[in-house]
């Protein structure tokens, strides 16, 4: 180190005597600059002004390359700034070396900061989210050097997974970080910056015109009936046809056996996640290769349909998870906090979700024009059928409502809706859900979300009585066998009905101790053991 530098260090240290009683402080910041020197010695360099732009984030990852706790790491850097804002005070160092100016790496990174600034749904913390979420893709490519992405491949994007591990980052972290990337590259390839997006995966196989034209023709017929799953359609299709193909079959005329046969494939075969294919998903790809197949016959290309006789796998019913007893609803909404406007929304939300039955995206469309308070009804529009259906609202929920629209949405900037409509990272359902966990854990209840209201108010209804056909039309289900799966009950619960109500259970169930004197049980008296006499047997000697 130079004699400048070890200059700057000791006036440093006394500047710190000087500012700090607490000697706690002076510890922690003596610390930080400690892991400054280790660093500039590992990296051989001599002198402050030797330090790269940007250089905080190469000291980050010199933390956690280490393996430091994530707090400790926080400190050490804190620190580190600090002593670097006094090197810049002094002006011994530039102030780029504590900046992150994205034209350093590359000058993508630059325009891409900028337009997702201007961008009117990123805003706050998802921008943070964003930038923060592409600063270690920015270090992985100062190390590998790239200065032009169309080199970036799928070694590259494979590599980078592998890069990310090695710094200690959870799956879910990873995943959002990869994620980050692939909005990136989709920047780039929408502007032209790029010629290929690598994160994209497209088959690298050659198939024949007349299965590129007919799959064309199919999705393209498929975008006028209005089908949202193009991507996954064509997905299933190339990769039927990838196995015709690996059989050494490019035709597309196939019998039952051979369609019978990739079913059992599929059951067989793991996803890009490592795990075997739901029965729901295969069902899925068999049913986007009946409408091609039909497609094809239609269009007189082949003769019949082999997928037309194939049967869908039956799938398992379960029960619907974290259905809460009507006393934890009650704590629930007791522990709910009504201290701003903000908890009112939630507390108003979640009464209408439990009351009404309702699914959270058809809570955050109602218009105020909805609400009918002479009849006490509520106008829905069903999610997934968009037809209009009529709601009773209980006279409670009803009084919610007028105060709420009295005195509190007059002051939110919600229009015509009844709540405010949010856009960006923040999602009215996560809004709930987090407030709704956090009520959970305050109440001591199990865990709950925004579509546990809907299963609640079903199965509290049916065990109170209702009929199946009201809470059908309630709930707005097409069919009632969809329905019918709130009247089944659990394992746990047949149990204690057997327990209570069969007449030879009841001999042995009590529900308090004074009830044992009420029964009469036989006493059965203990048989002895029985003793058996073993005799030895006389060994014979032949001949």
């Amino acid at each position: 180190m130079t004699e400048q530098s070890k200059e700057k260090v000791i006036n440093y240290l006394a500047y710190l005597e000087k500012t700090f009683q607490a000697k706690h402080l002076k510890k922690t910041r003596k610390q930080g600059v400690s892991q400054l020197l280790k660093y500039m010695e590992e990296k051989n360099i001599s002198d402050f002004k030797q330090l790269p732009p940007c250089f905080t984030l190469y000291f980050k990852d010199y933390l956690e390359k280490q393996g430091l706790t994530k707090s400790t790491r926080k400190s050490y850097l804190e620190r580190v700034r600090l002593f670097l804002f006094y090197l810049a005070d002094e002006k011994y160092i530039d102030k780029n070396v504590l900046a992150t100016p994205e034209k350093e790496f590359h000058p993508y990174f630059y325009q891409y900061f900028t337009f997702l600034e201007k961008e009117k749904d990123c805003s706050g913390n998802a921008l943070e989210n964003k930038k923060s979420g592409l600063k270690r893709f920015m270090l992985y490519v100062h190390e590998k050097n790239i200065t032009d992405f169309n080199c970036f491949d799928l070694r590259y994007a494979a590599d980078l997974k592998e890069y990310f591990k090695t710094h200690r980052f959870n799956e879910k972290t990873i995943r959002n970080r990869i994620n980050r990337v692939k909005l990136f590259f989709k920047y780039l390839e929408n502007k032209g910056l790029i010629r290929v997006n690598p994160f994209v995966q497209t088959s690298q196989k050659q198939y024949p015109d007349l299965f590129e034209s007919c799959l064309n023709n199919h999705l393209r017929y498929m975008r006028v009936k209005n089908d949202k799953n193009i991507k996954h359609r064509e997905f299933g299709v190339t990769q039927f046809y990838d196995y015709l193909l690996d059989k050494g079959d490019e035709s597309l005329i196939i019998n039952y056996g051979q369609a019978e046969d990739y079913k059992s494939y599929l059951a067989e075969i793991k996803n890009c996640d490592g795990n075997f294919y739901h029965r729901s998903t295969i069902n899925l790809k068999i049913g986007y290769l009946k409408s091609f197949y039909s497609y094809l016959q239609k269009k007189g290309i082949v003769y019949a349909n082999p997928f037309e006789e194939i049967m869908s796998i039956k799938k398992t019913s379960h029960l619907p998870k974290n259905i809460a007893k009507e006393d934890e609803a009650d704590k629930l909404f007791s522990a709910l906090p009504l201290l701003n406007e903000m908890d009112l929304i939630v507390y108003l939300a979640c009464e209408v979700l439990y009351s009404c039955g309702l699914r959270v995206s058809e809570v955050e469309r109602i218009k105020k024009e909805d609400i009918l308070f002479k009849k006490g009804l509520l106008k829905v529009i069903d999610i997934k059928t968009k037809v209009e259906r009529l709601v009773p609202v209980n006279d409670y929920c009803l009084d919610l409502l007028r105060c709420y629209l009295k005195n509190v949405h007059p002051h939110l900037k919600a229009g015509f809706f009844l709540f405010p409509q949010y856009t960006g990272s923040t999602s009215f359902m996560g809004l709930l859900n987090r407030n709704i966990s956090r009520a959970c854990l305050k109440a001591k209840v199990k865990k709950l979300t925004t579509h546990s209201f809907r299963h609640s108010m079903a199965t509290h209804m049916l065990n109170r009585g209702a009929a199946l056909r009201e809470v059908q039309a309630i709930l707005g289900h097409k069919k009632i066998r969809t329905t019918e799966l709130y009247t089944r009950v659990s394992k746990e619960d047949l149990k204690q009905a057997l327990k209570k109500n069969h007449p030879r259970e009841r001999l042995l169930y009590y529900e308090s101790e004074s009830d044992k004197s009420k029964t009469d049980l036989p006493s059965i008296p203990k048989s002895k053991p029985v003793q058996r006499k073993y005799h030895k047997k006389e060994s014979v000697r032949l001949g």
